[in-house]
């Protein structure tokens, strides 16, 4: 008789090692699932926070530090906006016989400065019946220089720079040169009146000169 016949082996009577319950392994994965999730939520959000931080400070700056308009193309756009207000003496339309044309609209910083201004070069004989038209209008007139110079005189108003001058785009204060006559068409200020509106003054006029057959006509606020 073999011994060994009815003995059980080594192999069957070794203890097999036991498998997670299947509900365990259903919950680490979900959990491992949920955490994924949760990792892409976050970075979306942040993704879009970084987004919308980045139009807060772009709308901010542009509010704080706009810049100057200088495309023809947008004169009309202006023109209607504010030729009630602001330039009621603005032509409608650039001229065609116009041969030199600039444009220049600053929006200004909250209630700070805001400017408009046409400079146009037309033939003589429309140049000369422009100017007699703006010297029945005009209420007082100043050779060449700039609003700086013309609102610290004694019995001077605000007036405005030359920003469609020929100077780069951006000099600071650019200054008529002595051939235009700047004119004003506000009434004059006593400097009671002129005291009263030291924080907010509408300004508009036109400048003109018949050695280059220009005008420029411009409105601001100060």
């Amino acid at each position: 008789m073999n011994p060994d016949a009815d003995s059980p082996s080594p192999d069957s009577t070794e203890s097999q090692p036991a498998s997670p319950p299947k509900s365990s392994t259903a919950g680490r994965s979900g959990w491992n699932t949920l955490l994924q999730d949760m990792k892409s939520c976050f970075i979306i959000l942040l993704v879009l926070v970084n987004l919308a931080l980045g139009g807060i400070a772009l709308f901010a700056y542009r509010m704080f530090h706009p810049s100057q308009v200088r495309s023809l193309d947008a004169y009309p756009k202006y023109f209607a906006k504010f030729h009630r207000t602001w330039a009621p003496h603005f032509p409608a339309e650039i001229p065609a016989d116009a041969t030199l044309k600039k444009f220049c609209y600053f929006p200004g910083v909250w209630n700070g400065h805001w400017y408009m201004q046409l400079r146009l070069q037309r033939p003589a004989e429309q140049i000369r019946s422009l100017y007699s038209q703006c010297v029945a209008q005009r209420t007082l007139s100043f050779r060449g220089g700039s609003h700086k110079e013309h609102s610290l005189q004694a019995d001077g108003m605000a007036t405005t720079f030359f920003y469609t001058g020929d100077e780069p785009a951006g000099t600071p204060s650019p200054p008529f040169p002595p051939d235009y006559e700047i004119m004003v068409f506000d009434p004059i200020l006593t400097p009671a009146q002129k005291q009263q509106h030291h924080s907010y003054l509408f300004c508009h006029g036109v400048a003109v000169s018949l050695q280059r057959n220009e005008i420029v006509y411009w409105s601001a606020v100060w």
